[in-house]
């Protein structure tokens, strides 16, 4: 099993957030971006958000659903909530372990993280028959392309050395057969390349859409989303 650099992230700080390895690509990429504003003093939605702690996965590492998304966003209220140091330790506790819940889906604080996930698994909530978004939190799991938040995504030239623990990560998923849901899949099979093998088709499944809300239409078929029911219900909370 590959070792999780993420152990060794210090959030006791006022930040940056940023493994050591790492720090150096951040600095530059927001270096640049900084050098070419011109006439406004407002910060480039492709920033690199240093001081909000990244979540490059999230979920039970077993978890048989897993989402392979872009990298995660920030909300109106994201700065305000990672100001918070008890906040900041219990997120950064998740991703030194492989079998804490889904941080968001179990964490009962009201973020943009929080409304995020919710809003994406509504219809499978529905379809599941589940009051709430934590009855889920053992069975899905997500993995973040790119770890670090930022408003809008454009950093796939911008390859961090964790990134490495991602790619295993992703590829122990396919050997088990976990069921992967990938948005973006040209931008995940750049970093993994056997993500678009037939061998994996079972069970690697392209997310459709601007937004991620997890669908008959995400996932354009009835037979791919039953399986993807099927899946998160052998894991779902009972209460």
């Amino acid at each position: 099993m590959t070792e999780n650099p993420w152990t060794g992230l210090d959030v006791t700080h006022d930040g940056p957030y940023v493994l050591d390895a790492d720090l150096p690509y951040v600095t530059a990429f927001n270096g640049v971006l900084a050098a070419r504003a011109t006439g406004t003093s407002a910060r480039s939605l492709l920033h690199i958000e240093e001081r909000l702690v990244p979540e490059p996965w999230l979920g039970r590492r077993d978890a048989p659903v897993c989402l392979l998304l872009l990298n995660p966003g920030v909300g109106d209220d994201d700065h305000h909530v990672h100001a918070d140091a008890a906040f900041r330790a219990r997120l950064a506790g998740t991703l030194a372990t492989d079998d804490s819940p889904h941080f968001h889906l179990a964490n009962p604080t009201l973020s943009s993280g929080r409304r995020w996930w919710s809003h994406a698994l509504a219809s499978v909530r529905r379809d599941l028959k589940v009051p709430d978004a934590s009855a889920l939190s053992d069975a899905v799991s997500a993995i973040q392309l790119f770890p670090y938040h930022s408003r809008d995504f454009a950093h796939l030239g911008v390859r961090v050395p964790s990134q490495a623990a991602t790619i295993a990560r992703v590829r122990e998923h396919l050997a088990r057969g976990t069921i992967l849901l990938v948005r973006s899949s040209l931008s995940w099979v750049g970093l993994v390349p056997e993500l678009a093998h037939r061998a994996h088709a079972d069970h690697v499944f392209p997310l459709e859409g601007r937004r991620v809300h997890l669908n008959r239409s995400a996932l354009g078929a009835d037979a791919a989303y039953r399986t993807v029911l099927n899946a998160l219900s052998t894991r779902v909370r009972s209460g």
